[in-house]
């Protein structure tokens, strides 16, 4: 499959990358890919920028949300302002937040304010993934677009080993019963996501499930 030749990347702080409630769709996760693709430009012009104004076909087509009316928009955006960020640091301290702050439709625009720890990381640029918004939207599968992000994220090294807990914190699955079998997560997740991957995207993916005894850690 060929891929968009423009690339867009987005640095994405990876402290937004730990979701702590709730269930953030595909959609919902290029959405805001995007948004913090526009946002890094426009504090870059001005650091002192609180509330970023987006186009709002712009959005809907670099995030792949089809819907001609925005009622879609409207929800997904209403979605992301309720699901909670964490970040842990070295020390033991660690801040809760909220993916967006709030947002305002005016006519063809969207304006969004986004919670001050990742605008100032946009700001200090210290610690970002790169992704290239045009291969994110051409994966069609959620797990595909969580996976691709934490190969981003380690691309200059090994990915580090993930025990079953954190691999289903990473997908959103903690308290999904269908998923206590890790045959499941395998047939269901991380085999599909990889062979997305490895179809669409610019790297090549794979894994080994890792046995404490007889049982996949």
């Amino acid at each position: 499959m060929k891929l968009n030749d423009k690339k867009e990347l987005v640095h994405k702080p990876n402290q937004t990358i730990m979701i702590t409630n709730g269930e953030i769709s595909v959609v919902q996760r290029k959405a805001y890919n995007v948004i913090l693709h526009q946002a890094q430009k426009q504090v870059k012009s001005n650091p002192n920028q609180i509330l970023f104004n987006f186009v709002i076909a712009d959005l809907k087509e670099k995030a792949g949300i089809k819907a001609t009316d925005n009622w879609h928009l409207k929800k997904d955006i209403e979605k992301l302002r309720e699901i909670s960020v964490e970040t842990i640091h070295d020390n033991g301290d660690w801040t809760i937040f909220s993916l967006i702050a709030q947002a305002k439709k005016k006519k063809d625009f969207l304006e969004i304010q986004l919670p001050e720890e990742i605008r100032q990381a946009l700001i200090l640029n210290d610690y970002y993934t790169t992704l290239d918004l045009m291969i994110i939207k051409n994966l069609e599968g959620k797990y595909a677009v969580i996976l691709y992000e934490l190969a981003m994220r380690y691309h200059k090294k090994q990915i580090p080993e993930l025990a079953v807990k954190e691999f289903k914190e990473l997908t959103g699955t903690t308290n999904t019963s269908s998923y206590v079998d890790f045959n499941n997560i395998r047939k269901k997740i991380i085999e599909p996501a990889i062979n997305e991957i490895n179809e669409k995207t610019d790297i090549k993916m794979s894994y080994e499930a890792i046995k404490t005894g007889r049982k996949i850690t």
